[in-house]
């Protein structure tokens, strides 16, 4: 009991140190402008981030309105061709209908 008291002040004490040192450098000027420009360029790369998302998620769906198609399959197809992992995703897909065919055996 003695030793987890001892070891609790220990880590209390670290806590305490690092918060210290924490202020001292988020206090000093040139500390405050590099974490101010990370972010903002962080934000940045947030904003072009979601604006790629959204027209994704908007040219899926223009193709698959237009063509009248599957827009799962749609996006699985473009991110098989990004990934340029068919044959990965074909194995992987063969080793599942194994397993669920040995599992629940074979459903038409």
């Amino acid at each position: 009991m003695e030793n987890n008291v001892k070891e609790t002040k220990r880590n209390l004490i670290k806590q305490y140190q690092s918060a210290l040192v924490y202020m001292a450098n988020i206090t000093d000027p040139g500390v405050q402008k590099a974490v101010k420009d990370y972010c903002t360029e962080m934000s940045n790369s947030m904003l072009r981030a979601e604006a790629e998302r959204d027209f994704q998620k908007e040219a899926t769906k223009n193709i698959a309105e237009t063509h009248e198609l599957d827009k799962k399959i749609l996006t699985k197809l473009a991110k098989t061709y990004h990934k340029s992992n068919f044959a990965t995703i074909c194995s992987d897909q063969e080793q599942f209908e194994t397993a669920y065919e040995a599992l629940f055996g074979k459903t038409e």
